[in-house]
């Protein structure tokens, strides 16, 4: 008894542990109707990726409610050890690598309506450490529709010259980009310390 009391005891201090491990890691400011998850880099889903450091995703409040204007509309930030700015090929390259791991479909997927996800990224704007792209994923949703979709999507690099660190912030909506959903998406910006955490 006294070691089944023992071992009850670890697994819940080290779920505390890494639930306050993963809460020091959060680099994107929400209030407490968005949910949360950290994932390392490469995910678990996509281990090709060629990014790594971590995740942080956050999800609105009706994101996988299909009768909501907020459905698939989320917004995640990957935070990657690199010596500069990750190239715009690179990036397309990592985000094709990661939607076609979250949805299940292989590179040589022949299927009918199932098809390799395809990213487009346009650099809008530029200064010395920070990037802005506007661009679409052509992906499949395995999780609802079962059909391709697409993502509009607006995104930024920073790069944390101290750190060795770059941040790229992806906002997605199917909806488009004069919708209300995106002064929500919009909304959502890094915590002053985002460099920082690791």
């Amino acid at each position: 008894m006294k070691h089944i009391i023992l071992s009850t005891a670890l697994l819940l201090c080290s779920y505390f542990v890494i639930g306050q491990e993963n809460e020091e890691r959060h680099i994107l400011k929400t209030d407490s109707l968005w949910a949360k998850e950290i994932f390392e880099l490469p995910t678990g889903f996509a281990r090709e990726m060629t990014l790594t450091g971590f995740e942080d995703a956050s999800f609105p409040k009706g994101w996988s409610d299909p009768e909501s204007p907020a459905m698939w509309s989320y917004i995640f930030a990957w935070s990657a050890s690199e010596e500069k700015m990750v190239p715009t090929q690179e990036i397309i390259d990592n985000l094709e690598l990661y939607f076609d791991g979250l949805m299940d479909v292989r590179k040589d997927t022949l299927i009918a309506g199932k098809i390799p996800t395809i990213a487009l990224l346009v650099e809008n704007t530029s200064a010395e450490d920070v990037l802005t792209y506007t661009g679409k994923v052509r992906t499949f949703d395995r999780f609802r529709s079962n059909e391709m979709m697409t993502l509009h999507l607006l995104a930024e690099q920073y790069y944390c010259k101290k750190e060795k660190r770059t941040i790229i912030v992806f906002r997605f909506s199917p909806k488009s980009l004069d919708h209300s959903i995106w002064e929500l998406l919009k909304g959502v910006q890094l915590i002053a310390d985002a460099c920082e955490r690791k």
